[in-house]
């Protein structure tokens, strides 16, 4: 996840990493839709609380 203030003041932008290279627990957890959600949530969660 990362910011671009220059471009869009406040907006929160995502990366994905290779999905193929998450260890097997993180690949089943991104298979399932709700998990995938989950996931992201907690990344952005962890991001509005450590803002840089």
């Amino acid at each position: 996840m990362f910011v671009s203030p220059n471009v869009h003041p406040g907006a929160l932008y995502y990366y994905f990493d290779p999905i193929d290279l998450l260890p097997p627990e993180g690949r089943a957890r991104w298979a399932d839709p709700t998990q995938r959600l989950a996931m992201i949530e907690e990344a952005r969660a962890r991001a509005l609380a450590h803002p840089h």
